[in-house]
């Protein structure tokens, strides 16, 4: 059995941006990645709406990402592959950051999904880094307008750089899932049922890649 965790905030949740509920097993990107790995193969979600790379939400408790990481981790050993997507809530207007130091919250993640010390009985997962989908325009006349702004959509932009050369100095593989899905125009944030399918066909290709399989 080849184990995956999926780290990641709302949309590795499955935040449906029509009406803040949460898409079905059958509708998310990990629900639908597990049915297209089949047979020898779990996927499990580790998913949570707000959770940041290293920061504190001063209006919403435990959504420090790495905080939060090593009980998840623990929990679900033995793991083979690790997936980190996280960054979009890095970028709101309260942490004023730049790409770059996003990168930073993500790589000590990574570190400590490496670290010999959390991974007592079993050996490191391999990792999965993927950078977040671009945060839309639409984002400023919606509900999350006072969070994100103009600044916050140009920097999602630039995420992708950066967290691919954090993958590269830490040994993770990468993926854009820009390149794929993107963000509703009702948000401007979360990925709508297209994209969720859009993504999950992206990383069941990165993951049989991982492990070799055709």
């Amino acid at each position: 059995m080849i184990n995956i965790m999926c780290y990641g905030d709302s949309n590795t949740w499955g935040h449906n941006p029509a009406n803040c509920m949460r898409f079905d097993e059958n509708t998310r990107w990990t629900g639908r990645l597990a049915v297209m790995l089949g047979d020898g193969f779990r996927v499990m979600e580790e998913g949570l709406c707000g959770r940041t790379t290293v920061f504190n939400d001063g209006y919403s408790t435990g959504r420090n990402g790495l905080a939060g990481f090593i009980p998840c981790m623990q929990s679900n050993q033995p793991l083979d592959l690790i997936i980190i997507m996280l960054g979009t809530n890095d970028l709101r207007r309260e942490f004023n950051i730049l790409p770059k130091e996003v990168a930073r919250g993500v790589r000590e993640i990574a570190r400590t999904a490496l670290n010999p010390m959390y991974n007592e009985l079993y050996p490191p997962a391999k990792l999965l880094i993927i950078s977040p989908i671009h945060i839309d325009e639409s984002v400023m006349y919606g509900f999350f307008d006072e969070m994100f702004g103009e600044e916050s959509i140009v920097k999602s932009k630039g995420l992708a750089a950066a967290l691919e050369n954090t993958a590269r100095e830490v040994g993770a593989y990468f993926l854009d899932a820009a390149e794929t899905a993107k963000a509703s125009e009702l948000d401007g944030i979360h990925m709508d049922e297209r994209s969720h399918k859009a993504l999950a066909e992206a990383v069941y290709v990165k993951v049989k890649e991982i492990f070799g399989i055709k």
